[in-house]
């Protein structure tokens, strides 16, 4: 129905609310914002998934290299 990606942002923005850090979630809700039509929306989570994805990587790398 239309109203499902609507629905899918409601459930994505609690989750996030909840887990805020996870990436997933951010990549997840831009690509309901995409088929909403939502670009910008869009673009803004992708920007915050690719920097808490950045983030991850640089813990866990800084957590290997010091083990």
């Amino acid at each position: 129905s239309a109203q499902q990606p609507e629905e899918a942002v409601q459930l994505l923005d609690q989750a996030i609310e909840l887990h805020g850090r996870a990436a997933s979630l951010y990549l997840a809700r831009a690509q309901v914002f995409l088929q909403l039509k939502k670009p910008r929306s869009a673009l803004n989570d992708l920007n915050i998934a690719v920097k808490l994805n950045t983030e991850d990587t640089a813990v866990r790398n800084t957590h290997f290299r010091s083990n």
